[in-house]
């Protein structure tokens, strides 16, 4: 019996040696590198370059990271641009690297994102200007996100203006919107 449980200790330690660099490697496989981001960046693959950007840790994030990372959001904002039309999930990319700091600063992704938020709302209230509908709710946000741009409100304003006098009196969100910009 004694020589069975020490066998049994002595394999099950081996095992685990064996599998220890095995758990390493997979806690961090699916994390990207920069050179994998280099190749993401090289192929303009800008789904799956944001969906990793930040696998990089922020210790390893060096300028040259941020200018690949300022690159490839001028160039999906630029993308968007030329599409003849754009889906709600590429308004939601847009706004959701409007939070990346990196691009916070950068004044073309900025300027850029003014000229796609206005053809998205050009579209999607088109589509849909009912008071309540997602496109007011965006619009909301898109604003919050921008106020710092004074040249947007003007813009902005003469995109939605028709489609607030088709809104009814109480639409909250309408008034929302008129109040803000």
């Amino acid at each position: 019996m004694r020589f069975s449980l020490c066998h049994l200790a002595l394999s099950t330690v081996f095992l685990f040696t064996l599998a220890l660099p095995r758990l390493g490697r997979c806690a961090t496989q699916g994390a990207y590198s920069l050179p994998d981001l280099e190749i993401l960046e090289s192929e303009r693959s800008y789904t799956e370059f944001f969906a990793h950007a930040l696998d990089v840790r922020p210790s390893e994030r060096s300028d040259y990271w941020k200018k690949m990372v300022e690159s490839m959001g001028e160039g999906l904002l630029k993308a968007y641009q030329d599409k003849t039309r754009l889906d709600h999930k590429d308004f939601q990319q847009m706004e959701k690297l409007t939070s990346w700091p990196v691009l916070q600063r950068n004044e073309f992704f900025r300027q850029r994102r003014a000229e796609v938020g206005l053809k998205w709302f050009q579209q999607c209230l088109t589509e849909d200007s009912t008071p309540g509908s997602s496109c007011w709710g965006d619009l909301l946000v898109f604003w919050e996100k921008g106020r710092q741009d004074i040249d947007l409100a003007p813009r902005l304003l003469k995109v939605i203006s028709p489609y607030l006098e088709r809104s009814t009196p109480g639409s909250e969100v309408a008034h929302q919107a008129r109040a803000k910009i």
